[in-house]
């Protein structure tokens, strides 16, 4: 006669949609350990929704029950016949996702040392992929004593010691509700059996704790769960017993009144509590920590320093006992932390309390803020989640790739990071995936290319189990990942949302030949979190506030051998960019992107493609897209040798229309300034350029609005490309104008010595050929100085020198005259 050794107990309602892949997954345990699996039917086949008849086909035994609002009761009924010699239950929207650990378990006979067992239940919180990691005390060796208790959130008892922690895991996706509706009617089914069972043994901690949790999912009866924490708290020890408020129950009951008490006002009032318990109740070192956490908020709000300053120190104390003992931390069950850890109310507290400490004359990286930043930090761990996803699009040479990888795998060793590769070409790769990629990934996902690059980027994106996302191609790399590092191990990423990099285009090997844009690549983690556009895709939403990195990614993709090379490529992006505009012929960003690529090799169809776009798209004129097609258009007046007169009188009519917004302003006005000052300085548009340049000025000195108005196009501009810009044409103009002073004064402000400053050579050489009588020479010579030492100036300098006689003679006067002072 056959005996197993595991009986497996289910209890089988109407889950349609979960019960087959509930019993596929124990199958796959019952094919490999000697099993039994015993149903229990709770509806009945006249009221079933066909999930009783999928589960007979897997049963050993079906055993019938008629519900009575009891849990346990059902549960010991599958019990009572079980013949196995250990005993396993679960339910029917549960689906075991790893065996492993529990077959050997039975294989290797580790069972016979043991007399209970646990294994882990991801307990989904939202259709987003975020869930709790509970130990489940789910298995024991049958007794004649083993038994079900609690008519909800029933538990099996006794679990006796010694317990094996078993690292196999199921899924659970009970508590994800499609609507608000479905929610309400899960309530209504658990709570009338929660508050029976209260009314029974109003004092039973473990009961209490579930009739809170109950009450707190649902807004209108947080009050309740409210009233029941303050009650528990304020009884008396003779109604709960010290040993009980050892319990984890009980310690959760307290963290849960301070996460509801701290959304009231009352402030005083918390606080008193909080003193009360901490002076008469034992906690344990979790305890402390989660109290002393959420006390921030409270102290904060009330402008209590001391109090403060006084949760730092435990924190201190905790977080260093808790990091040094990780065992303990999971072994006490002090409190159930990963709900605890889930609470963004732990998130606003560091918030709060690092605003104050810095309020109050910390400085930022001071050891107390350091303090609140290793405790969060600490939290994100214990959580078993990386707070970044670095996704990579693999379909480039392999030099590129390996010099990609290489590049961010640092960041790996330096804070808590995932690498995920998107493996574009599959079976069309010759040679198979580098080996790089192999190694270093932490997942590949698959994807068949479908000249959509926002398509592969978002099926990367899907894959994402991180707080953070951020993005990199194969044919870039970043020159340091330090100052990333830095922003997550230091949890300065707790200020911010999103994060935008300086991706450095190069135009030859050599990499003398670049130009900079600042792009937005990192994000954090959100259910909007996409990306945009067939070409030239974006990432969305991009949030406020942001971070700008000095960091510096490396673009060698526009980097081309022969012109065959180059041609391959513009024809290939333009067709994606055709492509787009076919789909989305109502998209500004679309039909500008594409206008702005025919322009650079059809400037007579670029004009008449920006004039069409300048006229459908009025309504979105402050869009930077549009404002970028004016300076575009100006643009390509002068590569085609447009009469100046003509542009001015363009320029003249779209200010009057009122399309150029103050940002724009900057931008157009700039270009028609260079035109009309590069073809000998005719056509007068010295006074366009000297009033955008006040404007600009008038920007500048708003940091807010400065940083608003001249970061808000990541894609077109960095903040030094507008100020050096208009630094030079400011100067030009203002010499048009004849106001000497005025371009003194920005000459001074040029960032000479910077090798990205390509306009330096030009502004000097506009300064000595219209006013070389000046007798400023001592500033002039250290300018031509520090020119001559900038190997990214030198060269236009001397070009312009040999170019223009009147400004090589002004040089020489200068040098002539320093060497006279000497």
């Amino acid at each position: 006669m056959f005996t197993p050794i595991l009986s497996i107990s289910i209890l089988v309602s109407n889950r349609i949609d979960t019960v087959k892949k509930t019993m596929e997954s124990v199958k796959r345990i019952m094919d490999r350990v000697p099993s039994e699996l015993i149903v229990v039917d709770t509806v009945g086949e006249e009221k079933t929704d066909g999930s009783l008849f999928v589960a007979k086909e897997y049963a050993t035994k079906i055993v019938h029950f008629d519900w009575i609002n009891d849990f346990a009761a059902a549960r010991n009924a599958g019990l009572k016949e079980a013949s196995g010699e250990w005993f396993m239950f679960l339910d029917d929207d549960e689906e075991f996702k790893d065996i492993e650990d529990i077959v050997s378990f039975f294989e290797a006979g580790e069972y016979k040392k043991y007399n209970s067992a646990t294994y882990k239940l991801h307990d989904y919180t939202d259709d987003q992929g975020h869930y709790i990691v509970a130990d489940m005390q789910r298995m024991v060796k049958r007794l004649p004593e083993t038994a079900f208790k609690g008519r909800i959130h029933e538990y099996i008892s006794p679990m006796r010691l010694p317990v094996k922690e078993l690292q196999s895991f199921a899924e659970h996706h009970g508590y994800v509700f499609k609507t608000h509706e479905d929610q309400v009617k899960k309530f209504e089914r658990n709570f009338p059996l929660i508050e029976g069972e209260l009314k029974e043994d109003p004092w039973n901690v473990r009961i209490r704790l579930h009739f809170i949790q109950a009450c707190m999912s649902l807004p209108e009866y947080v009050d309740r769960a409210d009233r029941a924490c303050v009650e528990t708290i304020d009884a008396d020890t003779d109604k709960i017993s010290m040993e009980s408020v050892r319990t984890s129950y009980y310690q959760w009951i307290l963290c849960a009144y301070v996460r509801i008490a701290t959304q009231g006002e009352d402030d005083e009032e918390i606080l008193r509590r909080i003193d009360k318990v901490r002076s008469t109740i034992y906690l344990s070192e979790l305890s402390k920590l989660a109290l002393a956490i959420m006390e921030i908020k409270v102290a904060t709000r009330a402008e209590i320093l001391g109090r403060i300053e006084n949760d730092l120190a435990e924190i201190e104390k905790n977080y260093t006992f808790l990091k040094n003992d990780k065992e303990a931390l999971f072994f006490q069950k002090s409190l159930d932390q990963d709900l605890f850890m889930n609470d963004g109310n732990v998130l606003m507290a560091l918030r709060y309390g690092i605003s104050t400490l810095r309020k109050a004359g910390f400085e930022r990286g001071s050891q107390r803020e350091n303090i609140f930043r290793n405790a969060f930090g600490f939290y994100r761990n214990v959580q078993n989640k990386p707070v970044l996803s670095v996704q990579v699009l693999v379909s480039k040479d392999r030099e590129s790739v390996e010099r990609c990888f290489k590049s961010i795998v640092p960041l790996k060793e330096m804070t808590d990071c995932e690498i995920v590769a998107v493996d574009t070409l599959g079976a069309k790769r010759q040679g198979g995936l580098p080996e790089t990629v192999k190694k270093y990934a932490d997942r590949i996902v698959d994807h068949d290319w479908t000249c959509d690059f926002s398509a592969a980027r978002n099926a990367g994106l899907k894959e994402v189990n991180a707080e953070w996302f951020m993005y990199i191609d194969d044919d870039e790399e970043m020159d340091d990942v330090k100052e990333t590092a830095e922003f997550f191990s230091s949890a300065e990423y707790i200020d911010y949302n999103s994060a935008a990099y300086t991706v450095r285009n190069y135009m030859d090997k050599g990499g003398t030949a670049f130009t900079d844009a600042v792009l937005p690549r990192m994000v954090r983690v959100s259910e909007e979190t996409r990306f945009e556009n067939v070409i030239d895709e974006e990432l969305h939403p991009f949030s406020p506030p942001c971070k700008y990195f000095k960091t510096i990614i490396k673009h060698y993709g526009y980097i081309f051998e022969k012109e065959e090379e180059r041609q391959n490529h513009a024809s290939r992006k333009q067709a994606y960019l055709e492509r787009a505009v076919k789909e989305h012929p109502e998209s500004l960003e679309v039909r500008a992107q594409y206008a702005d690529d025919v322009a650079r090799h059809d400037a007579e169809k670029g004009i008449c493609l920006v004039r069409d776009i300048i006229s459908e798209f009025e309504r979105d004129k402050e869009n930077p897209w549009y404002q970028l097609m004016i300076s575009v258009l100006f643009r390509l007046h002068e590569s085609v040798g447009t009469p100046v007169s003509s542009v001015i009188e363009e320029y003249r009519s779209l200010r009057q229309s009122g399309v150029c917004g103050e940002y724009a302003g900057c931008a157009a006005a700039s270009e028609v300034t260079r035109i009309c000052l590069l073809q000998d300085f005719q056509g007068g548009a010295g006074e366009f350029a000297t009033d955008y340049f006040a404007g600009y000025e008038k920007i500048k000195s708003d940091p807010e609005k400065y940083s608003a108005e001249l970061k808000g196009d990541l894609k077109t501009f960095t903040e030094d490309d507008v100020h050096n810009e208009m630094l030079y044409f400011g100067t030009a103009a203002f010499l048009t104008v004849n106001d000497v002073e005025r371009a003194w004064k920005s000459l001074t402000e040029m960032p000479w010595e910077d090798p990205g400053f390509k306009q330096g050579a030009d502004s000097l050489g506009l300064l000595f050929y219209t006013n070389s009588r000046d007798e400023r020479c001592e500033y002039l010579f250290g300018a031509v100085r520090n020119i001559m030492r900038n190997p990214a100036i030198k060269p236009a300098f001397t070009a312009l020198l040999q170019s223009n006689p009147a400004a090589k003679a002004a040089v020489d006067r200068c040098l002539e005259a320093m060497a006279g002072k000497r």
